[in-house]
């Protein structure tokens, strides 16, 4: 393979085990306690931030942005 793209024609053990190294440390974050609750809160926050742009205006009811008919 002379393209030196994406994929290599040999193994990098030295960056697999990283990454392996890597996953291990956030399953045991996840899996302890602590970690959990702040990864939620992380999580949480995360959602709040990219979706309140999204959010219709309170002053504004939910109806008038849809256009469908009502039954």
């Amino acid at each position: 393979m002379n393209n030196p793209g994406l994929f290599q024609a040999k193994w990098n053990f030295r960056r697999l085990a990283l990454r392996n190294l890597l996953v291990l440390g956030l399953l045991c974050f996840w899996l302890w306690p602590a970690g959990q609750m702040l990864c939620v809160i992380f999580d949480e926050w995360l959602f709040h931030l990219f979706n309140e742009p999204l959010a219709a205006p309170v002053s504004e009811p939910i109806n008038h942005r849809c256009r469908c008919r009502e039954i």
